[in-house]
């Protein structure tokens, strides 16, 4: 019993150990993709892809 209650106890660290590196690697990625990437797209794309412009059929 006292096997089957360590086994569990060290699985459920493990996941939330998981998770948490999970969740760090989605806030940095965001944090990336907000400095490049949306700084391009406002730059160079929004004006002619928006809600009320969809050149190409392209709305962003």
């Amino acid at each position: 019993m006292y096997r089957r209650k360590l086994f569990s106890a060290m699985w459920l660290t493990l996941a939330v150990t998981a998770l948490h590196a999970q969740d760090a690697q989605i806030v940095k990625f965001q944090q990336e993709y907000d400095q490049q990437i949306l700084g391009l797209l406002k730059q160079y794309c929004y004006d002619c892809h928006n809600q009320d412009l969809t050149e190409a059929d392209l709305d962003l």
